[in-house]
């Protein structure tokens, strides 16, 4: 093989790569692992140019700092309809399933415990209460 294929293999291989982190990178805008803690239903609603999700949020883990993965939130609707979703490696979780308002939400880390919410969520948008100065008065926790 000639050099200049070398190199053009090279700068094929550094694109592709340099591609694939992009699109699932840090807090990249259109990535999954985008913008860990901030209100996600603000852009991802029916109006916004975002997927529409019915809920949405970031769990953290104990210094409240670092996104938990591999934590499960089920959130269940009004009308008994229930959906179980995985956070990311940022933390973040999310679905597009139609739900209806309001919601029972249960986290249950990969080490089996669980939490669930006190109060049913009147809402998906689950950083917009879970953030420092919230409702929630700070960020969703893994159990």
């Amino acid at each position: 093989m000639s050099i200049t294929l070398h190199r053009l293999l090279l700068l094929l291989a550094l694109a592709i790569g340099s591609l694939g982190l992009t699109a699932c990178g840090g807090d990249e805008d259109g990535s999954a692992t985008m913008r860990p803690g901030e209100a996600c239903i603000a852009c991802h609603a029916d109006d916004g140019e975002a997927p529409t999700f019915s809920f949405a949020g970031t769990v953290f883990g104990a210094d409240g700092v670092q996104g938990a993965e591999g934590v499960t939130v089920t959130v269940e609707d009004s009308a008994a309809t229930t959906v179980e979703v995985t956070s990311n490696r940022a933390g973040n979780f999310f679905s597009e399933t139609s739900l209806t308002p309001p919601f029972t939400v249960t986290l249950t880390s990969s080490g089996g415990a669980t939490a669930t919410m006190a109060i049913d969520a009147t809402h998906g948008d689950c950083n917009l209460c879970h953030r420092e100065g919230g409702d929630a008065g700070g960020p969703l926790v893994a159990p």
